[in-house]
């Protein structure tokens, strides 16, 4: 930082020499902690009930896109499938027969046959069984989304109304029309870094484990670019913006600095005990180069550092201070020429000045020990 202010000649003794305070321009660095982790994460999802037959990755290593991730067998969710498709044929078969009753009920009791009480049972008969008929085909419903390689449930579901439940053979073909597959590969969707527990840890899920359509199973990271999220308190995350410029570097990689900007920036303080006000900052990095994404890891710690253009300080050398018992003086050059100690409020520092809060004016003379 360049200075603006004037010396004058130095003393008799040659011991000190005089500053004149003024306001200079300042640029105030800023500095914050965090660790890499991966700017885009792709979320897996088992795309049908069953259970691991393969698993082949390990967590926290790369992978190719479309590498085999899991395989996933089938069996336990075809035998699910056979037994709701059975219960909905019987109930199917069930409530045809009280439709076709419940029109002979009814053509009893207009011509007055049956008693009211006989035809109001025979109404709570057939409704039951009506319930029972849509239950089932909600229940067949939800087994042939969890199974069906086919586009339609709705033409499923109209080829399988065409099936008597004593033609079993029919009922085989229509499982296995509906099922397709006896299993299912999962491929990765993009080439990254296997995220998530590792093997043997609590949840995590490996071969013999069974799993519902739609479950988690794993993320990917990619390592094409990464992003660091860190904390920054209530008086400098006034001072950021989105799109400001920042670098990241590590002590482990001390050749290595990375070129960033901040992405995003949390408008609600994190809960605090002492009521500082910490806000989540998020810096994300362009693509990065082969190098780069070779030497880092996610989760190494980094520094991530920004230069602030504040209003111009009024600002004086360090070695104009005077520190006595955490009180904080310089001397100052009074009106006839002697030096009376004034104490001072300092901030920041820069380059060998450092900024006066308060107990000096612009144009002040202060006394300054010689390098």
């Amino acid at each position: 930082m360049s200075g603006c202010a004037k010396r004058t000649p130095t003393d008799a003794q040659g011991k000190v020499e005089y500053y004149t305070v003024s306001k200079q321009p300042y640029a105030e660095t800023l500095r914050f902690s965090g660790r890499i982790s991966p700017a885009k994460v792709h979320s897996i999802f088992a795309p049908i009930a069953g259970t691991i037959s393969e698993k082949n990755f390990i967590p926290g290593h790369t992978v190719e896109k479309d590498q085999l991730l899991y395989k996933i067998d089938i069996e336990s969710s075809e035998r699910a499938l056979q037994s709701a498709l059975t219960e909905y044929l019987t109930a199917k078969n069930a409530y045809n027969n009280a439709e076709k009753e419940k029109q002979s009920q009814d053509l009893l009791y207009t011509s007055e046959i049956i008693s009211e009480e006989t035809y109001r049972q025979s109404q709570q008969t057939y409704y039951a069984t009506m319930l029972t008929y849509m239950l089932a085909r909600q229940t067949l419903e939800q087994q042939i989304q969890t199974v069906s390689r086919t586009e339609s449930i709705a033409d499923t579901l109209e080829g399988i109304d065409n099936i008597d439940i004593s033609e079993m053979d029919k009922v085989r073909q229509a499982i296995t029309k509906i099922r397709g597959l006896n299993s299912v590969e999962v491929e990765a969707p993009e080439s990254g870094v296997m995220l998530g527990k590792r093997d043997g840890d609590k949840d995590s899920l490996g071969v013999g484990d069974e799993v519902k359509a739609g479950q988690f199973l794993a993320k990917i990271g990619t390592i094409d670019d990464i992003s660091v999220i860190v904390e920054v308190d209530q008086h400098a995350i006034v001072k950021l913006h989105i799109g400001q410029k920042v670098q990241i570097s590590t002590r482990l990689l001390p050749d290595t600095v990375i070129d960033g900007e901040i992405a995003s920036m949390s408008f609600v303080a994190k809960d605090s005990e002492d009521d500082t006000g910490n806000f989540d900052v998020v810096v994300k990095t362009p693509s990065l180069g082969e190098k780069i994404k070779q030497k880092i890891r996610f989760g190494m710690g980094v520094t991530v550092k920004t230069d602030v253009e504040a209003a111009p300080q009024m600002m004086i050398p360090l070695n104009a201070l005077i520190v006595r018992k955490r009180k904080t003086t310089v001397k100052l050059v009074m009106p006839n020429g002697r030096l009376k100690e004034v104490p001072v409020e300092t901030g920041d520092t820069a380059q060998g000045m450092v900024v006066v809060l308060s107990g000096l004016s612009v144009g002040d003379r202060i006394a300054v020990s010689k390098r």
